[in-house]
């Protein structure tokens, strides 16, 4: 069985970098001439990192969906399993 909370922080990860990632145009400036490049790619990476949230965190035993927020969760909401 894969661990939902392991799956939770990898998609955390993947939407902070996606949003970082657009974020660095106003932090550095050599890279603001093409801005645009830069939201549009970040955003498609936090876009997939929460489509991956979507189908990856998932209650082992009753295979119905997590919620995204949060770090850490010990049960599954709707069936009540330890994970």
């Amino acid at each position: 069985m894969k661990n939902p909370n392991i799956s939770r922080l990898i998609a955390h990860g993947i939407i902070l970098s996606g949003l970082i990632f657009a974020g660095l145009p106003l932090i550095i400036p050599a890279v603001s001439e093409k801005y645009m490049i830069f939201i549009c790619t970040g955003g498609g990476i936090a876009f997939a990192g929460i489509i991956l949230g979507v189908i990856r965190i998932r209650c082992p035993f009753c295979h119905r969906g997590l919620p995204l927020l949060g770090i850490w969760t010990d049960y599954c909401p709707h069936c009540g399993e330890k994970i």
